[in-house]
C-alpha cells in the first residue's frame, strides 16, 4: 500500500474515484428527496485549446437555515458552441448523472449562465430553449457580468474615459514588458519608502476586480511614477525618441485634470468591488443582492452632487497646495471627466442592467426589456411578504390581516412546484406568532428554494481555475 501511494498517478486516481463515489450518493440523495435543484454553466477553454462546458449543481442537501450546497457537476468538451449543442450536451450531461426528464420536470427551478447570445438570446439561446422545456424555470443572467456590461455603457456615455483607459493601458505596457522599468520604479518607491504595487490594466474583461487594484496601485504609487517618469526623461542612456516619450508621459501623470480623473474612477471602483465582491459571496440570497445593489446605486447617485473621499480629499490638496501627493501639478489639456455625469451614468446604467432577470445586449429590445424586469420584480415581491417586517400589524399588536401575503405565496409555491396547501397553513402559523418563532416545518421547502435562486455564475469560474491549478 505505501509502494502504491507514493505514485502520483495513483494517488490522482484514488481521489478521483473517491470524489465520484461522493458526487454520485450526493445525486442519488438529491434524487430520492426530490430536492429542488439550479443549475450553473459557463463555457470554458481548457489549456489544449478545448472548447468545454463547466456544469455546476446548487441544491439544498441541509436542513434550514443553512446554505445551499454547490459543488462541479461535471465537464463537457463541446463538439461545437451552438445553442442547440449545448443545450443537449447539458440534458444528456444532466441525464447521465441520474436527473432525468420526470425529475427535471418537477425539481429543476432556475438555471444561470453569463449573457453571450449563444446562452441567453431571446430567439433561440440556450436559457430560451430550456424555458420552453421548462416553462417555470427561472432565468438568471450573472449579476457580476452585468456589471462589466454597465462599464461599456458607461464608457460609450461619458468623454474622458477613454483616454484615461488608453494612459493607463500605456502604463500597464511600460512595466508589464520591461524588467528595467520595473526596477527603476521599485529604486524610485524605494527612495519614497512607497510599497509598490502591480499594475495591471484597467475596463477589460473582469474589469471591476483588476481595475479596482490597478487604480489604486496608481495612486498608491503616484510619486514613485513621477519619479521615475521625470528620471527617465532625462536619462541619457535612452534614444530622444524615448526620453520624449517619458517627458509626455510626466506631463500627463502630473496634469490636475489626471489627478481628478483617476480618484473620480478610485471611488467608483471602490464601490463597485465591494458590490461585485459581495456578489461573489455563496451564502447571498436574491434579497441580499438586490439590497446590496439598490445601496450601491444609491450611493453613486449621491456622489454626482457629493463626490466620494478620495476625489474630495484630492480636490483639497490641489486647491490649497497645487499638489498631490507632494507632487507638483500644473494645469494640461487631459480631457477631464465629469464626475457628476459619470456617476449619474453608472447609477442609471446599474439600476437599468441590474434590477432585472436579465440584461444582455441582445436582450434590450423593449417588449423583452420589460418582460424580465416583471419576472424581476413580481419575484422580489412575491419573496418580500415572508419577511415579518412586512406584516401590517393592528393596534394590539397582532397581524391585520391574517390572509397578508397569502396570494404572493401561492404564486412562489406554484413556481418552485411545491405543496401549496400545507405550506400556506404553515404561513399562516408563521404569521400569527409574528415570525417570532422557529420557521415551521412545512414553510421550509419553500425558504430553501428561494435560496437556491443563483445571483451569478461565479463557482464555475472558481471549479474551472481549481481544475486548471490541479492540471498545473
Amino acid at each position: 500500500m505505501g509502494n502504491i501511494l507514493h505514485s502520483d498517478k495513483t494517488c490522482a486516481d484514488i481521489a478521483l474515484h473517491i470524489a465520484s463515489e461522493m458526487k454520485k450518493i450526493i445525486c442519488q440523495n438529491i434524487i430520492l428527496t426530490k430536492t429542488n435543484i439550479s443549475i450553473l454553466i459557463d463555457e470554458s477553454t481548457t489549456l489544449s485549446k478545448l472548447t468545454t462546458l463547466v456544469v455546476v449543481v446548487r441544491a439544498f442537501i441541509e436542513d434550514f437555515p443553512g446554505e445551499p450546497y454547490t459543488f462541479n457537476l461535471d465537464l463537457i468538451e463541446l463538439p461545437n458552441t451552438s445553442a442547440e449543442t449545448i443545450t443537449k450536451s447539458l440534458l444528456d450531461c444532466l441525464g447521465g448523472h441520474g436527473f432525468d426528464q420526470i425529475f427535471l420536470n418537477e425539481c429543476f427551478i432556475a438555471f444561470a449562465c453569463d449573457g453571450a447570445s449563444v446562452m441567453i438570446g431571446k430567439d433561440s439561446g440556450v436559457a430560451t430553449r430550456l424555458k420552453i422545456q421548462f416553462p417555470k424555470l427561472i432565468i438568471w443572467h450573472c449579476s457580476n457580468h452585468r456589471l462589466e456590461l454597465v462599464v461599456s455603457d458607461v464608457i460609450s456615455e461619458v468623454c474622458g474615459i477613454n483616454h484615461f483607459k488608453i494612459f493607463m493601458d500605456k502604463l500597464y505596457t511600460i512595466f508589464h514588458q520591461s524588467p528595467k522599468n520595473q526596477n527603476e520604479l521599485k529604486k524610485a518607491a524605494s527612495s519614497l519608502e512607497v510599497q509598490i504595487l502591480k499594475i495591471g490594466r484597467i475596463l477589460s474583461v473582469r474589469w471591476v476586480a483588476s481595475s479596482k487594484r490597478t487604480v489604486n496601485a496608481v495612486i498608491n504609487n503616484f510619486s514613485a511614477l513621477c519619479e521615475h517618469f521625470n528620471l527617465a526623461s532625462m536619462d541619457s542612456t535612452r534614444d530622444s525618441k524615448e526620453r520624449s516619450k517619458y517627458c509626455g508621459l510626466f506631463k500627463m501623470i502630473t496634469s490636475i485634470e489626471f489627478v481628478s480623473n483617476l480618484n473620480t474612477m478610485s471611488d467608483a471602483l471602490d464601490e463597485l468591488g465591494d458590490l461585485s465582491e459581495y456578489l461573489q459571496k455563496r451564502s447571498i440570497t436574491l434579497v441580499d443582492a438586490d439590497k446590496s445593489i439598490r445601496t450601491t446605486i444609491r450611493v453613486l447617485d449621491s456622489m454626482a452632487t457629493d463626490p466620494g473621499p478620495k476625489l474630495t480629499n484630492a480636490l483639497k490638496e490641489i486647491k490649497n497646495e497645487m499638489s498631490y501627493k507632494n507632487v507638483i501639478l500644473h494645469s494640461g489639456n487631459v480631457p477631464k471627466i465629469n464626475s457628476a455625469q459619470f456617476y449619474k451614468s453608472l447609477a442609471n446604467n446599474l439600476k437599468s442592467r441590474m434590477m432585472t432577470s436579465s440584461s444582455s445586449n441582445v436582450s434590450r429590445n423593449e417588449k423583452h426589456r420589460q418582460d424580465n424586469e416583471k419576472t424581476f420584480k413580481t419575484l422580489l415581491d412575491n419573496i418580500e411578504k415572508l419577511n415579518p417586517k412586512n406584516w401590517p400589524l393592528s393596534n394590539d399588536g397582532q397581524i391585520e390581516n391574517i390572509q397578508f401575503g397569502d396570494c404572493n405565496i401561492r404564486n412562489l409555491c406554484q413556481q418552485f412546484q411545491i405543496d401549496e396547501k400545507s405550506t400556506i397553513q404553515s404561513f399562516r402559523i408563521y404569521k400569527m406568532d409574528l415570525g417570532k418563532k422557529e420557521i415551521p416545518e412545512d414553510l421550509k421547502p419553500l425558504y430553501k428554494s428561494i435560496a437556491m435562486i443563483p445571483v451569478l455564475t461565479s463557482e464555475c469560474e472558481r471549479n474551472f481555475s481549481s481544475m486548471k491549478s490541479c492540471h498545473h
